[in-house]
């Protein structure tokens, strides 16, 4: 595995003069604003003092000024929509293409699924959201630090400290509540997940049937309430803790304006501060107060969460991830496979589920690998395919450690239709072979024959190129007997020269299963082959059997070797011979 790229960096990403020119723009945008206070606290004094040929001229600046802040205000939607444009697109690209990289243990990590759960689904508002807070925060301090210096100059020294001690407060009842909001949102991305969960229980059509039949709709929705109503406690109670420190900013922006205009008004009355410059500063400061009750708050409660926001993000572009040798290209042929002495748990977990395993694969046979559910039959597979390493022990693939090759080239090496495979909502062409060319068309056909899927082609409307599921308007339902035939076609159209079966049968009934093995096994009969399953209805076609229990290989040997020990495997093929007289 190799780390990926450290942080948030966007030297290389596209769109950074963009990003660069809005921050400058920002820059003169919080200027400008001061500099029309400036112009019109000179103006009033000119009206009062009847000087109106200048007046008029300040009359006329301001209104420059104002034309500036609104021409301001365009380029920058402009520039907003451009960066959007060229930016956004990269950072989905790059998120979606560091989570297809990331090893699949960890995301079977609850904790990485909740961050996923934050930053993957959107991950340019995260971004947009810190860049946008950013540059308000940006405007906020120049423009209110401006006005800021502007009052020291023209009030008495004392009150310098105390407007620091005021803005200090807003600053820490600001972050505290951002703070808070992000800490409950962590808190119940989990619950959320589980609301949505069992939210799409109650609202799937798949498990309508069973749902009405058994009457466990209530009961789900007593989840779905439970998981909401946490939530929602959860988000209150930070929203109430927000609406404390927000209370707090009110009273002190009152205490902020009175204090600036007992401040100004002495030095009025001795003629230190002028009219226009009382008024203006006055103005400025209430309208400063406002902001400071509102909008500060709000911006150093975005920039928090989106602090920690990017330190999610953070953590999932710097997991590892799966290293492609530089000959993953290269063609590779199967001779063989052992696992030697592998012992394996699952991360987070205590439980050994693989102990000492020993077993050989040799290329051109058949093999099954049988046992109870849980034995660690299934986990077998997930080791072959390196989607996890082994604690101990070593797999050895053609007599060299498996990994010594690239994930690709393993990949490549081994079709597998799982126990669980997926059910896509695209076209049946699509679901047997995603993402082929049309060049396919042919091969797909045969898959498709080679899994009896004439006649279920027959009455779809489009035949292979009908849409399966209720996502499409069009979109067409196939029974569990149709997917699995499908699945099956998937498997058929991989070109691989070792094929693994990780019980995709088990929930069809025995004897449907068995006859779908013998097929299989007579199709591929010079074919290495793997079965796994805890029914062993077609095993005694296998030239090997590896009779698993309790993560060990208990038994090996042939079906009359097997029956002859009358151990485990005896004992469960004896037990399930009424399935198939």
């Amino acid at each position: 595995m190799k780390q990926g790229e450290t942080g948030m960096s966007f030297r290389h990403a596209p769109g950074k003069l963009l990003v660069i020119g809005r921050f400058l723009e920002k820059i003169v945008s919080a200027l400008l604003p001061f500099l029309t206070m400036l112009v019109s606290a000179r103006f009033i004094d000119l009206v009062l003092n009847q000087r109106m040929e200048e007046a008029i001229r300040d009359a006329c600046l301001l209104g420059a000024l104002i034309l500036c802040q609104r021409l301001g205000g365009n380029l920058d939607t402009w520039m907003r929509i451009h960066q959007r444009k060229v930016l956004f697109p990269y950072l989905d690209e790059r998120m979606i293409g560091k989570i297809s990289r990331i090893p699949y243990g960890f995301l079977e990590n609850t904790e990485i699924q909740d961050a996923l759960e934050r930053v993957s689904k959107d991950p340019e508002e995260v971004l947009n959201g810190v860049l946008e807070s950013g540059f308000s925060m940006v405007c906020f301090l120049i423009s209110n630090g401006c006005l800021v210096v502007w009052l020291i100059t023209q009030a008495p020294v004392w009150i310098s400290p105390v407007i620091v001690v005021l803005l200090v407060g807003f600053g820490f009842f600001a972050v505290k509540g951002g703070q808070k909001q992000y800490e409950a949102k962590k808190e119940v991305t989990l619950g959320k997940r589980k609301a949505a969960y069992a939210e799409e229980i109650l609202g799937n059509r798949d498990a309508a049937n069973e749902r009405v039949l058994f009457g466990f709709g209530d009961w789900v929705n007593g989840i779905f309430l439970k998981e909401r109503q946490i939530a929602r406690l959860r988000e209150r109670k930070a929203r109430r803790w927000w609406f404390i420190g927000m209370n707090m900013g009110g009273f002190l922006a009152i205490a902020l304006s009175i204090l600036v205009i007992f401040a100004l008004i002495f030095p009025v009355v001795q003629g230190n501060t002028s009219v226009g410059v009382f008024v203006s500063l006055v103005a400025s400061f209430m309208a400063m107060a406002q902001n400071l009750t509102w909008q500060l708050p709000g911006m150093l409660k975005e920039m928090e969460q989106g602090r920690q926001l990017l330190g999610d993000m953070k953590r999932i572009l710097e997991l590892p991830e799966y290293e492609e040798k530089p000959d993953s290209s290269a063609a590779l042929s199967f001779e063989s496979l052992e696992f030697s002495h592998v012992s394996f748990h699952y991360p987070n977990t205590e439980a050994m589920v693989l102990k000492d395993m020993c077993f050989r694969i040799e290329k051109g046979h058949h093999y099954a690998f049988v046992g109870r559910n849980g034995c660690g039959k299934s986990t077998i597979v997930k080791l072959i395919l390196r989607l996890y390493e082994p604690d101990s022990g070593e797999i050895l693939l053609n007599g060299e450690k498996i990994e010594t090759f690239s994930r690709e080239q393993v990949w490549k090496l081994f079709g597998v239709l799982f126990q669980d495979y997926a059910k896509y909502p695209v076209s049946v062409a699509d679901n047997i072979a995603p993402g082929a060319d049309a060049g396919q068309r042919a091969k797909i056909a045969k898959a498709a024959e080679t899994s009896e899927l004439d006649n279920v082609l027959e009455k779809l409307p489009q035949g292979m190129d009908t849409v399966l599921g209720k996502i499409a308007e069009d979109g067409v339902d196939v029974s569990g007997g149709e997917w699995q035939r499908i699945a099956m076609a998937r498997l058929y159209y991989q070109d691989a020269e070792l094929k693994i079966l990780d019980e995709p049968t088990a929930a069809i009934d025995p004897v449907r299963e068995q006859q779908i093995y013998q097929k299989f096994l007579k199709l591929y009969q010079y074919t290495t082959t793997i079965m796994i399953t805890h029914r062993l209805g077609a095993t005694s076609l296998c030239d090997w059997i590896i009779a698993i229990e309790d993560g060990k290989a208990m038994e090996q040997g042939s079906h009359e070797d097997l029956m002859a020990q009358n151990g485990i495997y005896c004992e469960m093929y004896e037990t399930q011979r009424r399935w198939y007289l």
